[in-house]
């Protein structure tokens, strides 16, 4: 994973005609510890089961994921809540190809403030606010998807059904950000 430190001004990078089953994590640090990083994500096109993913902090095992994105993506403003930074991690699947994203970083003044984890279509948040998970996965009866254990939490499962969450569709998919994390700390290990 690269580290990139920001400095004045703001950068547009573009990432087109990804190819399958790709791996990609970008972590991008403020040049001073009184600033934050604010990633803007213009737009973009990520495949069922592609994914786009916005973490705080330069740790993914241990920074709260902000997003997970997938589908069409809108322009929308993601910013550091502490001055740790921001990574972003690109997971595509075996299947279609997206056609990419393109996004802005760049240092700012004030702090971001997070309520929820915001998660693709077909996918709900743990009640930690830390990932998405499967709706396939959540309220399965099999436990444990998410790291406090939430999805399998009957009051919470309520509470998630009775939002609309659970629409559950015909396949069943893997924890994306666990797989992360345990790559992550693979590659670290190498």
């Amino acid at each position: 994973a690269g580290v990139s430190t920001l400095g004045t001004g703001a950068q547009t990078i573009s990432i087109s005609d990804m190819r399958n089953r790709l791996y990609k994590v970008m972590t991008f640090v403020p040049e001073t510890n009184t600033k934050y990083v604010s990633i803007t994500i213009k737009s973009g096109d990520m495949k069922e089961m592609d994914f786009v993913m916005l973490y705080d902090g330069t740790d993914m095992s241990s920074a709260k994921m902000i997003a997970q994105l997938s589908g069409t993506l809108k322009e929308k403003t993601y910013t550091a809540s502490t001055t740790a930074g921001l990574t972003l991690a690109i997971m595509t699947s075996k299947a279609d190809k997206s056609t990419g994203l393109s996004f802005e970083v760049k240092q700012v003044g004030a702090s971001g403030a997070f309520t929820e984890t915001t998660c693709a279509k077909g996918y709900a948040r743990c009640k930690d606010n830390r990932y998405c998970v499967s709706t396939q996965l959540f309220c399965d009866g099999e436990g444990g998807e998410c790291m406090d254990y939430s999805d399998e939490d009957t009051a919470y499962c309520e509470a998630v059904k009775k939002s609309g969450a659970l629409q559950m569709g015909s396949y069943s998919v893997a924890l994306i950000s666990t797989c992360l994390v345990i790559f992550g700390e693979l590659m670290h290990t190498l």
